[in-house]
């Protein structure tokens, strides 16, 4: 069989040249080219499928089953079949250009379900006007740059609702702390972007204060030290370390040798102050009888 000319336009191959084409033999322009090509091909495909789920949608309209019939047939699981089927029937009612991008090649199904979700929050004309004004332009973007897009284009759509949705997420803020391998945690924080910006920079500005020559540290290794030392700083002695030693079911039972140690710091439970203490008085005492 010929192999296929790489410099040709994707749209010309064939799913078997793709297929035949042996690896090993391109070259490093070669593969780029063959990387485009296939990604590309993979996108119509994509295209395809979703069309041929809204298709089966449409033909099984108001039957309940459809995702579970879904499920089965395609060997996934009903939250999956579930989730396409919703991005087949937005792409048809709310998106057509963005279908249009994916059914061609321009954009692959990453990207068509990051501005599915974007617009999730829009009214269906709204989504309409937002996918006329990022396309085609969507299409030479990576992730972050067509977040920035979209969320300059729903902010134009819908100023009011993108206000709400910010004050709704502000609301949202808090920490929260997550176990991990070895006696170390990872500590969230999720916060305002403005917030969050000018705590990065300090703790920037407090990892290069502390950063001495020859400190073998990592910058990330300052950077979390700088945190530790932020926060609880002068205040050590108000937090205690508690571990905790939880062994697995196997190691009760004696399969195995697999203990697991956790580390977490509280505040130590308070002591009232001496002047303000005062015992209280027992009320089942008996008083003293008093003759009459």
């Amino acid at each position: 069989m010929n192999e296929p000319n790489l410099n040709t336009d994707i749209p010309g191959w064939t799913t078997d040249e793709f297929l035949d084409t042996p690896t090993d033999d391109l070259s490093e322009q070669e593969a780029l080219a063959f990387l485009h090509g296939i990604t590309r091909m993979q996108a119509m495909l994509d295209g395809a499928r979703l069309n041929a789920i809204h298709r089966f949608a449409t033909l099984r309209a108001g039957d309940p089953r459809v995702p579970g019939f879904l499920a089965a047939e395609l060997k996934m699981t009903r939250a999956k079949a579930g989730g396409d089927l919703a991005l087949a029937h937005t792409l048809h009612t709310r998106l057509p250009r963005t279908r249009q991008a994916l059914a061609t090649g321009n954009l692959d199904l990453a990207r068509a379900r990051q501005i599915d979700r974007a617009t999730t929050p829009l009214t269906d004309e709204q989504a309409r006007h937002v996918d006329e004004r990022i396309l085609p332009q969507a299409c030479d973007q990576n992730p972050r740059q067509l977040y920035d897009l979209l969320r300059r284009t729903i902010i134009e759509a819908d100023p009011d609702g993108a206000r709400k949705r910010t004050e709704a997420r502000r609301e949202q803020r808090g920490v929260n702390l997550q176990p991990d391998k070895g006696e170390m945690w990872w500590l969230h924080a999720y916060l305002p972007a403005e917030d969050a910006i000018a705590i990065d920079s300090l703790i920037d500005f407090v990892g290069q204060q502390t950063r001495t020559p020859g400190d073998r540290r990592t910058w990330n290794q300052c950077r979390a030290d700088a945190l530790r030392d932020l926060i609880i700083g002068t205040h050590r002695d108000r937090v205690q370390t508690r571990s905790y030693l939880t062994d697995n079911a196997t190691d009760v039972l004696g399969l195995d040798d697999l203990p697991r140690r956790s580390t977490r710091l509280r505040p130590p439970a308070r002591r009232p102050h001496p002047r303000t203490h005062r015992r209280a008085p027992n009320r089942l005492a008996r008083r003293p009888h008093r003759p009459a």
